[in-house]
């Protein structure tokens, strides 16, 4: 019920799944250990790595490996004594009793809390008839759709940032991170999911696409894009003083001049380049490709493309309008009711509560026995309850773990420390309004022998409401 007000999806798992997972987690650990053993005896992957850019601080940074062409996996998890059953479960073996992952680089893929949930190869050497990109399948603990790769390593430069750069793989990535564009994630795919950008919400509403300027990257970003503005983003191209794309840009080493424009612009200039506006086909191929991008715009912006559309492309710009009502973007999102009215304190610690236990679960279990938060008694209770809740789902190893890293964020994240600092302090004024309030509220039917206790209470606490209300809360 409480955690239903105050907006957090709590999952239920029993604990056989959470047995499953475990395993399929512990599996994958150790596949990374095989892989990255297996890239330092490989000199000519390693070698095809460096020659596409990057370092070697950042191949051992991010844990990149390889997967030989044989059943070695299979053999080195069979000598470790896991069964054939829970591999396939794992999705590191096929049902052939085969590597699913072989000749290919090989790209550890993390969750919010770090954790190794999937991986993708990379063909090397090149082999034809073979896909070039290979996933684990869905499992119990992946799903390709509900991850973004890089989130974890990139999510406070994002937050900090207030933007997201998206790039289309994980060499591109890589690149990006490496060159100091350190707020970037990669889609791993040809465009956007909506499970992909509900999570990458929680970190900003800015998004600035740099996915290929070849034909796959201009498709993914023309999906993508008015799908991002119809949940709420502000969307926005990146362009470069320099090379073609973003992957030609960092060959220059200076990232400061990175510029940015509409997505509508963008698209406007692009379909001008790629369709004759006098001809027929090209009238309904600008109009096609144009439109979604301006669906979610204010409707002044709208009014003014529309205008600019229809002197184009010599279409009225009634009919144009008829168009762009009939487009649909299919969010995902089925239709919500009416959130609870909540209060600026139930607000605050909304906030809170989701921040720690979506995002920062290793940082509520730093603040466990914060003093900021039990000093708030109306709320300490229910958030000491709810973290108590949410460890029952961990495992021992897991809780000291995500401790170790709550302090570890809690003294490298400026930023982490201040959100929380401040979201208690507007939980504090709002407790000792509601106190004075409560005070106030039973003078008015108290004894008069009873009014000047009272009203001392409701000076102390109102000095105290004073001192807050001056006090920053990073003081």
């Amino acid at each position: 019920m409480l955690c239903e007000r105050l907006g957090i999806e709590r999952q239920k798992i029993s604990p056989k799944e959470k047995e499953e997972k475990d395993l399929i987690f512990e599996i994958n650990r150790v596949a990374l250990r095989f892989f990255r053993k297996q890239l330092q005896e490989n000199k000519d992957a390693l070698q095809y790595l460096t020659k596409r850019g990057l370092k070697e601080k950042t191949i051992d940074f991010f844990n990149l490996g390889y997967a030989p062409g044989n059943s070695g996996l299979r053999d080195y998890l069979f000598s470790l004594g896991y069964n054939l059953q829970d591999l396939v479960r794992a999705g590191v073996i096929t049902g052939y009793k085969d590597d699913r992952f072989q000749s290919r680089i090989m790209f550890p893929i993390l969750d919010h809390l770090g954790r190794i949930v999937a991986f993708t190869g990379r063909i090397f050497p090149e082999l034809e008839n073979t896909a070039k990109y290979l996933n684990t399948p869905d499992t119990p603990v992946f799903k390709k759709s509900h991850i973004l790769y890089g989130l974890y390593d990139s999510a406070v430069r994002i937050k900090e940032k207030k933007e997201a750069v998206v790039v289309e793989g994980q060499m591109d990535f890589l690149r990006a991170y490496q060159e100091g564009l350190s707020n970037v994630i990669a889609i791993s795919g040809t465009a956007f999911t909506p499970e992909q950008l509900r999570l990458l919400k929680r970190h900003t509403q800015t998004i600035l696409f740099a996915l290929d300027e070849d034909d796959a990257g201009l498709k993914a970003t023309l999906r993508s894009a008015p799908l991002a503005k119809a949940v709420g983003f502000e969307v926005k191209k990146l362009v470069f003083s320099r090379g073609k794309d973003l992957a030609e840009f960092l060959e220059g080493g200076d990232i400061s001049s990175l510029e940015t424009i509409s997505i509508a612009e963008y698209v406007f200039s692009y379909a001008q380049k790629k369709y004759d506006a006098k001809t027929l086909e090209g009238k309904k191929g600008i109009m096609e490709m144009f439109l979604p991008q301006i669906k979610f715009l204010h409707p002044v912006e709208v009014d003014g493309w529309v205008q600019k559309l229809s002197s184009l492309i010599g279409v009225r710009q009634d009919l144009i309008i008829d168009e762009l009502k009939k487009i649909v973007i299919d969010t995902g999102q089925p239709v919500e009711s009416t959130p609870q009215k909540l209060t600026r304190s139930d607000s605050a610690m909304q906030d809170l509560l989701t921040m720690l236990l979506k995002k920062y679960l290793g940082l509520a279990l730093f603040l466990k026995d914060n003093e900021a938060v039990q000093s708030v008694a109306e709320y300490g209770e229910i958030f000491q309850s709810i973290i108590e809740s949410v460890l029952q789902q961990e495992t021992t190893e897991e809780t000291e773990m995500l401790a170790l890293q709550g302090a570890y964020d809690a003294q490298q994240h400026e930023n982490v420390k201040g959100e929380l600092e401040f979201l208690l302090h507007e939980i504090k004024k709002e407790h000792l309004r509601k106190k004075i309030k409560s005070f106030v509220e039973i003078m008015k039917v108290a004894n008069l022998d009873e009014t000047d206790t009272m009203l001392e209470e409701i000076r102390g606490l109102t000095n105290q409401l004073e001192k807050l209300e001056k006090q920053q809360p990073w003081q």
